[in-house]
């Protein structure tokens, strides 16, 4: 099976919104197994954009701190799952944490 997971960040670390990244840290998982992973930067857009273009980069998974009900719903059109309240840290770490059922997450993180 195979995942791409994003991560936004701000100034190189887990950002603490969806909507504020600068970036996106894109992780390529296969078979349980991290494969390839990528920073590209935002361009500047929506949030019904963003998650138009983070669809177009085959992203299946966002894992995020904060995130607003709105971005969640958009995200859901297409067909991405969405995790938040994730702690800060590493992408890496946070996938892999998630990948092996080990993410502990935050609550009251949906930010509007």
């Amino acid at each position: 099976m195979i995942c791409i997971f994003a991560i936004p960040l701000k100034y190189g670390t887990v950002a603490g919104h969806f909507n504020r990244a600068h970036e996106f840290c894109l992780i390529n998982v296969k078979n349980h197994v991290i494969d390839t992973i990528e920073t590209l930067r935002v361009p500047m857009l929506d949030e019904r954009e963003t998650s138009l273009w983070l669809s177009n980069q085959n992203v299946t998974h966002v894992l995020a701190s904060g995130i607003s009900q709105q971005s969640i719903d958009h995200l859901a059109a297409q067909k991405v799952e969405v995790i938040w309240g994730v702690p800060e840290d590493s992408p890496e770490k946070l996938v892999k944490a998630y990948i092996d059922s080990k993410m502990i997450l935050h609550s009251n993180t949906i930010q509007e």
